[in-house]
C-alpha cells in the first residue's frame, strides 16, 4: 500500500533460480535492474533484462520476473499513483504504450542511479519536504525516459562499435549534444570502455586536440553564438554553456578568438 504522498520504493534481491508468480499492481511501477540477468513477461511479450535496464509497467498489467540461472537479479521498484505526477501522466501513458523497456546510455544510467539513491535517502531519512523531493525526482526520471523514447538518437548513447575509434566517436557525439553538462575524461573513457590513456589518444587522432580542449571548444562556439545574438551578460553566457569559472572561460575564448568576450562583442570598446 502506498503512503499518502503516493510513492514507494522497494528493493528485491532474488535468490538462485528465482521465479515470480504472474501478478499485477493497482498502481504504476518502474523496475530498475541493478545487477543480474533475466526476463520479464509482460502482456504478450518477453523482455530481456540486464543491469541498468528499466521496465515500465502500467497499473493493473500482469507481469512476471524470471531470473536467468546463475545470474540472480537485484532490482528496485518505484511504485507511484497517477496523482503524484498528474501533469506528466499523459506522457507516462504514451511511453508505456510505445515501449515497456528502456536501456539508458552509460551517462543516463549514472543519472538514474544517482536519482534513485536520492529517492531512497528521502524516503528513508524523511528530511523536511521529502514528499516534494520524491515527486520532483520521479518526475525528472519519467521526463528523461520520455525524451529518450521520443528522440532515441539524440538522447541515447549506444556504444556498439567493435573498433575503439567507433566507440570514441559515439561518446564525442553524445558530449557534443550535452556540452553544457559537467564532462570528465574518466567518465567519457569509461563510457567508451577504454582506458583514459587510450581514449585520449584516439580523441586526439580524431579531433586534433585533447578531450578537455574539444569540450571547451564546443562551449566557446556556443558562447560566441550567444554573444552575437543576445545581450546576455558575459557571466551568464559562461554559466549557460557549461564553464565552471570565468577564468577558464576567458582563457578558452581568447585562445580561439584572440580577444576577450567583451572586445569580441564590441570591437570599438
Amino acid at each position: 500500500m502506498l503512503p499518502k504522498y503516493g510513492i514507494l520504493i522497494k528493493s528485491h534481491e532474488h535468490q538462485k533460480d528465482f521465479w515470480a508468480k504472474p501478478h499485477a499492481h493497482k498502481v504504476q511501477s518502474m523496475v530498475y535492474i541493478i545487477s543480474g540477468q533475466g526476463t520479464c513477461r509482460l502482456k504478450n511479450s518477453t523482455l530481456k533484462l540486464k543491469a541498468n535496464t528499466i521496465v515500465l509497467i502500467p497499473a493493473n498489467v500482469q507481469h512476471q520476473l524470471i531470473d536467468e540461472p546463475g545470474h540472480p537479479m537485484t532490482v528496485f521498484v518505484v511504485y507511484f499513483s497517477e496523482k503524484v505526477c498528474s501533469e506528466i501522466m499523459p506522457v507516462w501513458a504514451k511511453i508505456t504504450k510505445t515501449m515497456q523497456i528502456v536501456e539508458p546510455s552509460p551517462y543516463l544510467a549514472r543519472d538514474f542511479q544517482r536519482w534513485l539513491r536520492e529517492m531512497l535517502f528521502e524516503q528513508n531519512s524523511k528530511p523536511p519536504y521529502y514528499e516534494a523531493a520524491l515527486k520532483i525526482l520521479l518526475t525528472t526520471m519519467l521526463l528523461r525516459i520520455a525524451r529518450q523514447i521520443a528522440k532515441p538518437k539524440q538522447h541515447t548513447m549506444q556504444v556498439i562499435g567493435e573498433a575503439s575509434p567507433d566507440r570514441v566517436k559515439v561518446v564525442l557525439e553524445y558530449v557534443t549534444s550535452y556540452y553544457y553538462r559537467p564532462q570528465s575524461l574518466p567518465e567519457a573513457a569509461k563510457s567508451a570502455k577504454l582506458s583514459q590513456r587510450r581514449f585520449s589518444s584516439i580523441v586526439r587522432k580524431i579531433t586534433g586536440m585533447s578531450f578537455v580542449e574539444y569540450i571547451q571548444g564546443i562551449r566557446v562556439q556556443k558562447a560566441t553564438e550567444l554573444l552575437k545574438s543576445t545581450n546576455m551578460p558575459i557571466t551568464a553566457i559562461a554559466f549557460e554553456v557549461g564553464f565552471e569559472d570565468l577564468s577558464t572561460f576567458y582563457r578558452s575564448f581568447h585562445k580561439l578568438h584572440k580577444a576577450s568576450p567583451a572586445k569580441f562583442r564590441n570591437p570599438s570598446v
